[in-house]
């Protein structure tokens, strides 16, 4: 099984390939962004993306990369754009950009908690949510991704 924590920051995961902007071998962290995740398409089963920053997780790689049925597991908080923009998504503009939502938490998994934003601030937990959507194949993908970027 294929598991990607990208953008992890200090937040690492032993069951998973973590993947940061900064790369740090002593950590076993590879550099990479979540526009240009570098796998290939339909081969990675779940994404966590916690506290994305400086990208849009439904506009990301993501998609290209997870297998059909595969998850992307978002966690964040409302004042975060790039989370808040997912957590208000409806479920027609998900499943035209090719997800359906398998959960949605006011409060996430015990394993994020100790977060802390890019500039170092802890995030308080009982600020964080999480939002577990699964890939389906798209109907109109691109056509959605367009007006998505338009609301920007």
């Amino acid at each position: 099984m294929e598991l990607l924590n990208v953008g992890c920051g200090s937040l690492l995961f032993d069951y998973a390939t973590n993947i940061d902007i900064i790369e740090d071998k002593d950590l076993n962290i590879i550099q990479g962004f979540a526009d240009e995740l570098g796998y290939e398409p339909n081969s990675v089963d779940v994404i966590y993306m916690l506290c994305p920053y400086d990208y849009y997780p439904l506009d990301s790689s993501a998609y290209t990369v997870l297998k059909t049925d595969g998850l992307l597991v978002l966690t964040g908080h409302y004042q975060n754009e790039h989370f808040r923009e997912a957590w208000l998504a409806s479920e027609t503009m998900l499943e035209s950009l090719g997800f359906q939502t398998v959960s949605k938490n006011k409060y996430c998994r015990p394993e994020f908690r100790g977060s802390t934003n890019c500039n170092g601030k802890p995030i308080s937990s009982d600020r964080l949510k999480q939002l577990v959507l699964k890939k389906i194949p798209d109907n109109n993908r691109e056509t959605a991704l367009k007006k998505l970027q338009e609301r920007r």
